[in-house]
């Protein structure tokens, strides 16, 4: 197995020989973007990204409109977790659009449920975007399988 950095992506990618696995992590950006908001090891275990049926909504946001602080840290915490799940956590995209709907004005449940996601991610950092190659005889290209601990998904890439 054969570990580098892929300083695009901001994240690793290691090769296993014997299975012909490809797998990419972010676990640096992950650790930094956690860091940024005080979550670390202490945190409050998570299972899933978001609390099962939570839907962040406009009818739940402040008025008056919330305050450039709060703006700010909900749009870096749900852009830490987009670019997370744009490159190599597929699964987190559906947290990403419920909670980027609520981005220009959050109510404090939306930013509990922002940090929720990242702790998430935090939590599962280690998690890797696993690319198999599903028939060397090249008759059918490459399978990816995104493994999480609540949700597996499989694609033709």
């Amino acid at each position: 197995s054969s570990r580098r950095r892929h300083t695009r992506l901001q994240g690793d990618w290691s090769s296993d020989v014997c299975s012909s696995d490809l797998r990419l992590t972010q676990v640096h950006l992950i650790e930094v973007g956690a860091q940024r908001f005080g979550i670390n090891d202490s945190a409050k275990k998570v299972d899933t990204p978001m609390v099962e049926g939570y839907i962040a909504s406009r009818d739940q946001c402040p008025d008056p409109k919330a305050s450039d602080a709060q703006v700010l840290e909900m749009q870096s915490l749900v852009g830490t977790v987009a670019y997370v799940a744009a490159n190599t956590r597929h699964t987190l995209k559906h947290s990403v659009s419920s909670l980027s709907r609520v981005a220009t004005n959050p109510a404090q449940e939306h930013l509990k449920a922002a940090r929720r996601a990242l702790t998430y991610l935090y939590q599962t950092k280690n998690v890797p975007l696993v690319f198999k190659h599903a028939d060397w005889t090249g008759l059918d290209g490459v399978h990816y399988k995104a493994a999480t601990p609540y949700r597996s998904e499989e694609q033709h890439v």
